[in-house]
């Protein structure tokens, strides 16, 4: 699967074409993922990548309102003062701005899509335990045997995901 560097947004050409482009590459591997019922890496890092897109706007406007302004004229009709940003954005921000404009409700599509498929794995996953019942679940063996014909052993162990704001378990397992 292609990958999206944690700072594609700033990294390179600064263009919309080539980062509308380049982020459509991804989102298409990324949805080819979820059609193979495939979660890891690419939900985790879907959703960090679109966190990172939130904290960026987050920022940009934060920043630009910590600008001072300027005074342009008085309304004595209305009894107020209008102001001024002092502060512009420049032809870089600006083509930020509109990259995000463009990223945010595709992002948000995908990690719609990512947890609905997660939702129905979690629904449909059935654990059962067989034999002596350990104290800790976090750590352990399962029985495979979903496509095929013989059982597979596996160890897994069991670990929040840390970068989601949802309340997700990762499953990693080893044969």
């Amino acid at each position: 699967m292609q990958n999206l560097p944690i700072n594609w947004l700033t990294e390179g050409l600064l263009d919309f074409e080539y980062k509308k482009y380049r982020l459509l590459a991804y989102l298409q591997a990324v949805r080819s993922e979820f059609g193979q019922q495939r979660l890891y890496p690419v939900f985790s890092d879907l959703i960090m990548h679109y966190r990172n897109l939130q904290q960026v706007r987050e920022h940009k406007k934060l920043v630009y309102e910590a600008f001072p302004q300027q005074i342009t004229r008085a309304d004595f009709e209305k009894l107020e003062l209008v102001y001024e940003k002092i502060v512009e954005d420049d032809e870089t921000m600006a083509q930020i701005e509109e990259v995000i404009q463009y990223a945010a409700p595709l992002f948000q599509e995908a990690v719609y899509q990512g947890r609905e498929l997660y939702d129905f794995i979690e629904r449909h996953l059935e654990i059962n335990p067989v034999g002596i019942t350990p104290m800790y679940f976090n750590e352990g063996y399962l029985f495979l045997d979903a496509f095929r014909a013989r059982k597979r052993r596996c160890t897994y162990t069991a670990s929040p995901f840390l970068r989601t704001p949802m309340r997700s378990t990762g499953v990693s397992t080893h044969s």
